[in-house]
């Protein structure tokens, strides 16, 4: 499929404050804000950036080297499912799939993203967003990509992953309240099991799939820094890093949700 031409990157701006961070997140989809020495100050800007829109953030994962291989240790047991898919994460020498945090957990998936910067690998690792629904708005200006743009917002597709949560297929754009636009990328998409039309769906899924792997490969490239902290729609904006050697680097996932979120967990959250 030639979509190779296709540009949704974004390059996060700085923030002096943690107001004009929320004030560039509904602009931009994403921000960087200085001076987060500790997790805990971390912690408290993100707070501070979703304001009188609160309703939940903590503190996730650590998305570097240790917690990858913890993770991938209590993962090393399963077995594929029926699609023959097996969960597992990105290890340090892969450039990530670019996704939405969270998309296991379907609709309680956290709306607003933050990452923490506690030690920068000074020579990989970089980081770089796609903005979701400036992508699908392109693939909807192509005449050779509108019926992929009408798939994305009309046919409902699995999005869970694979021997994890189960969920009710839904497309992968949506509109939810109160008038914010979710469009939404993971590795394990798939058409609806069962489906008369799954082939078809199938095929029209790894065409997303294509979309977004050209636009990540064309994603301009930026490093946080020690104490810095990204700030992201999750509904709106994927993310992801490129392959890192350095073991000492760390890096926090912040998540956060909204009064504006579909859904909420009542209980904490965990990937494994």
């Amino acid at each position: 499929m030639p979509v190779l031409d296709l540009d949704a990157s974004i390059v996060p701006r700085r923030a002096a404050s943690a107001e004009e961070a929320a004030a560039l997140v509904v602009g931009d989809g994403a921000a960087v804000v200085d001076g987060c020495p500790t997790l805990e100050a971390a912690v408290a800007t993100a707070t501070a950036v979703l304001g009188d829109r609160l309703a939940k953030v903590a503190p996730q994962f650590e998305a570097t080297s240790s917690g990858y291989l913890a993770n991938l240790a209590k993962l090393a047991g399963q077995q594929p499912d029926r699609r023959g898919r097996v969960r597992r994460f990105t290890p340090p020498d892969e450039v990530m799939v670019a996704h939405n945090d969270g998309y296991g957990f379907g609709d309680l998936a956290p709306d607003h993203l933050f990452l923490w910067c506690e030690t920068a690998d000074p020579g990989g690792g970089a980081s770089w967003l796609v903005d979701a629904v400036r992508l699908l708005r392109q693939l909807e200006a192509r005449p050779d990509q509108r019926d992929l743009a009408r798939f994305c917002w009309d046919v409902p597709v699995d999005h869970s992953e694979p021997g994890f949560l189960e969920h009710a297929p839904s497309p992968i754009a949506r509109r939810v309240e109160p008038g914010r636009v979710q469009v939404r990328h993971q590795p394990y998409l798939a058409g609806v099991w069962g489906s008369p039309d799954r082939a078809r769906h199938d095929a029209q899924v790894e065409a997303w799939h294509e979309a977004v792997r050209s636009a990540r490969d064309r994603a301009e490239r930026f490093h946080l820094e020690p104490g810095q902290l990204l700030c992201v729609d999750n509904y709106r904006v994927l993310h992801g890093r490129d392959p890192y050697g350095f073991d000492g680097r760390k890096v926090v996932s912040i998540w956060g949700w909204t009064t504006e979120a579909v859904a909420m967990p009542e209980q904490p959250v965990h990937l494994v």
